[in-house]
């Protein structure tokens, strides 16, 4: 039995064969469940089903004995198959009539017999029997569009000729319905009708759908007052947060008597999200649901159970190259020997693999400063090979995509992003220019998929992918430097953003594909990310004019498979170097300056890599295996860019 006192319930049922084929993916239901949590209506479940009168029907009397709202998409065209306004009109026991409202869209748009808008004016003005007449002047193919139950609210338009309308039912589905279909029936299950079409539903959802719900249910809240909160914790597995939150409930401390089963957790590639649900009507009704405030409570404390949690994918090898110093101006921040003969650091140790203030092999404890400036200005020991990742943000209150958080962070501490991607193909570039205001903090990127391609554009040398490959630390420490290079020379930290430069095909043999063909060293070149070198030779990039704000640049190189060369010696699938370096031009405008690597060697596994020596590889899993190299390529990229970032900026700003 449904419980209208105290919450509001909904379920989403997607119509269409396509649907439960497979043959295309449902994005309605992620917009409308979205939509829902965030005027606090709580959805409870989801469900696809084909386009078939009977289980429609009898998907509208289960779901209406549950909830207090269905929404439908799909089945609102003029094709045989399109039958769901005559199953919703079945159910509720109403006749289908013309719809003014649709049919003045049909007139406006040309679209009645020989006539136009102007000829036949809006069918809304006319009446209900003039819409009888003029139904008579549009063409049958449309009768299914027009026609919909007896005294359903319609919307006032569509994006296209489909219109939303809802109607009500007292929940018994036997034909009888609850009089006139009106939507706004007290106690009835309202039932909302919406085209499939992603935009034309996206469309009605927010301008039709959403209001009318706000109308009729006074206790919710706008999706533009309030939002239900999230906690983002980045890097960290699922199990680690789990566990924090168990343990915090468990503890007999002040969330001992709320309800737990309000917070999900979610698992991605590069993190967990933790996020506050709807409260369901037990909750409420005992007093035990959890607030957005108790909730941000809650992140902070899980925020300390989960400290020094191993993260996931740790890279299998680590290079971090600090030049910032934090009590000076050195061209490496870093001294040969660990003693500063010039100054003396207050924060002057660093552990090994881990960005420290000064370097990462330890700085001064003694010494006077008569400058604040080093006398060396270069370091032969700046890097580290130690297998230790770069400290993760702290939690992400308010959640967020894993780019949207790298956006913020750009434009925090005024930088401009560009790329260079391998395997990858332009994946990082493509989510980054996704987002609304990435002009800002987005200069553009390379493509560079062959060997010919890498050496021209970026600059990588020839000795580089002879002797080490395109999959490789070297090759995708040059490539990041090279675009890096490219960003500066085009005034690209003047902020003036640019669109994603797409880089040339790679041509027939010269440079691997990513993961068919194979490298000067004999592996595919899928996107062997970067390990961070020591720097050296950065300053030989020359940098031609331009402004000092800082460019960081990220490249990723690495094998996606399907297939590789293991048995001639070569490289396998799932093999991934990563490099992101942050440059500028420094004091000389004609120099281009490193002020801080980080390169990682990952070895992704996968269904196919798991699988590898089997000669009966389903093909399926292959390409199932190369999306997964290549999306865990890309943001682990954009997760480090941000490790990067935060431990340069924290370190210069202390």
């Amino acid at each position: 039995m449904k419980n209208k006192k105290q919450s509001i319930t909904a379920t989403i049922v997607t119509i269409g064969n396509e649907l439960v084929a497979g043959d295309v993916m449902d994005t309605n239901t992620v917009g409308i469940a979205r939509a829902l949590r965030r005027i606090g209506v709580q959805n409870i479940a989801n469900t696809s089903i084909l386009d078939d009168e009977g289980g429609i029907v009898r998907s509208l009397k289960a779901w209406a004995k549950l909830v207090d709202i269905i929404i439908i998409t799909g089945g609102l065209g003029g094709t045989h198959d399109d039958i769901t306004t005559q199953c919703v009109a079945k159910f509720c026991g109403l006749n289908l009539e013309p719809s003014p409202e649709v049919m003045g869209t049909i007139i406006a748009k040309g679209l009645a017999g020989g006539g136009n808008a102007t000829a036949h004016g809006n069918a809304t003005d006319h009446g209900n029997a003039t819409a009888h007449n003029l139904a008579t002047t549009i063409p049958l193919q449309y009768k299914k569009t027009y026609m919909l139950p007896k005294g359903a609210t319609v919307s006032s338009r569509g994006m296209g000729l489909v219109h939303g309308y809802v109607v009500a039912s007292d929940g018994v589905g036997d034909g009888v319905g609850v009089g006139d279909g009106v939507g706004d029936g007290v106690g009835a299950t309202r039932i909302y009708v919406l085209p499939g079409v992603p935009r034309e539903m996206d469309y009605l959802l927010h301008t039709f759908v959403v209001p009318h719900i706000l109308r009729n249910n006074t206790t919710l809240h706008s999706p533009y007052d309030t939002e239900l909160p999230e906690g983002f914790f980045m890097g960290v597995r699922e199990p680690a947060v789990a566990n924090a939150l168990d343990a915090l409930f468990a503890s007999g401390g002040e969330f001992a008597d709320y309800d737990e089963s309000q917070i999900t957790i979610n698992a991605y590639p590069y993190g967990v999200y933790m996020r506050l649900n709807v409260p369901n009507a037990t909750s409420i009704a005992q007093g035990t649901n959890i607030t957005p405030t108790m909730f941000n409570d809650v992140v902070d404390r899980v925020q300390d159970g989960v400290a020094g949690e191993r993260s996931v994918a740790p890279p299998t090898k680590v290079t971090v190259n600090s030049t910032t110093s934090a009590t000076g101006t050195s061209t490496t921040g870093t001294s040969t020997t660990g003693t500063s003969t010039t100054g003396t650091s207050t924060t002057g140790t660093s552990t090994t693999g881990t960005t420290g203030t000064t370097g990462t092999t330890g700085t001064s404890t003694t010494g006077t400063s008569t400058t604040g400036t080093s006398t060396t200005g270069t370091s032969t020991t700046g890097t580290s090979t130690a297998n230790r990742e770069l400290p993760y943000p702290p939690v992400v209150k308010g959640g967020g995509t894993l780019p949207q958080i790298l956006m913020d962070t750009l434009s925090k501490h005024n930088v401009v992003m560009t790329v260079a991607e391998s395997c990858t193909g332009g994946l990082v570039a493509g989510m980054m220019t996704h987002m609304p205001g990435a002009s800002k903090v987005f200069a553009g990127g390379v493509v560079a998929y062959s060997n010919s391609i890498k050496q021209s554009l970026l600059g990588v040398k020839m000795h580089t992918l002879v002797e080490h490959g395109a999959v490789s630390e070297q090759c995708a420490q040059e490539m990041a430097l090279g675009v890096a290079k490219i960003a500066l020379n085009n005034d690209a930290g003047a902020g003036a953003g640019a669109d994603a430069v797409a880089g040339a095909d790679a041509g027939a043999g010269a440079g691997a594909d990513a993961g068919a063909g194979a490298d000067a060293d004999a592996g595919a070149d899928a996107g062997a990310g970067a390990v961070a070198g020591a720097g050296a030779g950065a300053a030989e990039h020359v940098a031609e004019s331009g402004s000092r704000r800082p460019v960081v640049a990220v490249s990723i190189t690495g094998i996606a498979g399907p297939d590789s060369d293991t048995e001639k010696g070569g490289k396998p699938v799932g093999l991934v170097f990563i490099h992101v370096a942050i440059c500028s031009r420094g004091n000389n405008s004609n120099k281009l300056e490193v002020l801080a690597e980080y390169g990682c060697q990952y070895n992704f596994q996968t269904m196919t890599t798991m699988l590898h020596g089997d000669t009966d590889v389903p093909e399926p899993l292959k390409v199932l295996g190369r999306d997964t190299i290549r999306n865990a390529s890309v943001n682990r990229a954009i997760l480090n860019t941000i490790q990067l970032l935060q431990a340069h900026f924290t370190t210069a700003n202390n």
